[in-house]
């Protein structure tokens, strides 16, 4: 069946033009991340800052009540993660080790270690993917889709929201301060006892180290609440993470 020009071009012009407003909407998201990239000390700082250590402090909201906790942590995005984390808790002291090496990942309390199973790797896996969304360099990438920037709120900030998608991955939607650029939040989804909760972590009081503007405050909530609140007190790049680092501990 042969369409008659006079029905084609509206459609064509129709096409062309929802085309140019993808591309200008993608362009806007882009711009938002280029801006945040420079905001905290530009492509190359955070590049060098790809795998780093950080020790830290701060207090865990569990079923039980708070517990304050000290630890140091080892990190090599996008997939490796070392946690070694003490506490006490009704008189008892706790040595927490959480290593993630890829597609293995086990997890160490005192004496004891379990490989984590393939619902809790899973779960780590996706938490590790929304830090190095977060960690922005990635974004540079084709395989990530930005949504088009939306107006939003963090606290009382103005801000401004991107969604950005990836085919092998849920959906992680990044806010951005309004006015300075800086990261305020990351949002995405993870999976506990097989429901989906909504994960939030909160980035304040960016400081400097060497040249890159780090958060020294995060906050993690899940479903609203708050889970962990923690505090940075020593961040340190590492230029060649030792694989050793993420060994089963």
């Amino acid at each position: 069946m042969r369409i008659p020009m006079r029905t084609f071009l509206p459609i064509a012009l129709a096409l062309v033009m929802a085309s140019r407003a993808c591309a200008d909407d993608e362009a806007e998201a882009r711009a938002i991340i280029d801006k945040a990239v420079q905001a905290v000390g530009g492509e190359a700082k955070l590049s060098a800052a790809r795998a780093y250590t950080q020790k830290v402090s701060g207090k865990f909201h569990g079923p039980g009540g708070v517990v304050a906790f000290t630890g140091e942590w080892a990190v090599s995005l996008p997939d490796r993660l070392r946690q070694a984390t003490d506490s006490e808790s009704e008189g008892m002291k706790f040595h927490t080790v959480r290593v993630i090496d890829g597609d293995k990942g086990w997890l160490r309390v005192n004496n004891t270690v379990v490989e984590l199973d393939k619902d809790a790797l899973a779960a780590e896996r996706e938490q590790m993917y929304a830090a190095w969304v977060a960690s922005l360099l990635p974004l540079k990438e084709k395989d990530f889709v930005l949504a088009p920037p939306e107006k939003s709120q963090v606290g009382e900030r103005p801000a401004v929201v991107v969604k950005v998608t990836h085919k092998e991955h849920g959906p992680v939607s990044l806010f951005f301060d309004a006015e300075k650029a800086w990261l305020l939040k990351a949002e995405f989804g993870v999976k506990r006892a097989n429901t989906e909760v909504v994960q939030e972590i909160l980035y304040d009081d960016y400081q400097d180290a060497d040249g890159l503007k780090r958060p020294r405050k995060t906050t993690v909530r899940r479903d609203r609440k708050v889970l962990v609140e923690a505090e940075v007190t020593d961040f340190k790049p590492l230029d060649k993470p030792d694989p050793k680092r993420f060994e089963k501990p």
